[in-house]
């Protein structure tokens, strides 16, 4: 969780370059999301509700939704993915 905070720190002070582009934005809405996927498998639901709440990702309603109404599903769909 370190790394992608840290990394996320470094987008965001990246994005303050007047070069910056759309692409890069989405990176740090990427981050977000994995991050509060890295809170939900942790059990630390009032920080990922936080993060998606606060997200402009399409995908954030959908995962705020999920992480209300059944947590532990929530929990499971990330521990299960690919990328874990």
């Amino acid at each position: 969780m370190k790394n992608i905070r840290r990394a996320r720190r470094l987008a965001a002070a990246e994005l303050k370059r007047p070069r910056t582009q759309a692409g890069d934005r989405q990176l740090l809405v990427s981050m977000d999301l994995a991050l509060a996927d890295a809170f939900v498998v942790q059990g630390r639901y009032g920080q990922a509700r936080k993060i998606l709440a606060q997200s402009p990702s399409e995908q954030a309603p959908g995962l705020l939704q999920l992480l209300n109404l059944d947590p532990a599903a929530y929990r499971e769909q990330v521990i299960n993915s690919d990328i874990y």
